[in-house]
């Protein structure tokens, strides 16, 4: 968490860092991704590298249920989404 440079005055006013965000994906009949959307750009999945599932919080009344893809992508870029099993939506998270 950092501060806000508006929210400075304030003491406590912090924002998150590397909050996932909303991405359009493609999947095959078994949910696995197929292709996502950058922009207006439509990228196949060249492979998927690495799948994880990540189940936490599960006592509180907004539990974490994720499972993530780490994929390389038809322009040779290397990405990060995860399905959140509670919403079903797809989100992609940056690292690094």
């Amino acid at each position: 968490m950092v501060k806000t440079a508006r929210a400075a005055s304030s003491l406590g006013a912090l924002r998150a860092l590397n909050q996932p965000q909303p991405v359009r994906t493609e999947t095959d009949a078994h949910g696995m991704p197929l292709a996502v959307r950058i922009g207006r750009d439509r990228l196949a999945v060249e492979s998927i590298e690495d799948v994880w599932r990540v189940e936490d919080e599960w006592w509180r009344d907004t539990r974490i249920s994720r499972t993530y893809f780490e994929m390389l992508l038809d322009d040779g870029r290397r990405i990060t989404i995860f399905r959140d099993g509670v919403s079903r939506a797809w989100q992609r998270q940056r690292y690094g």
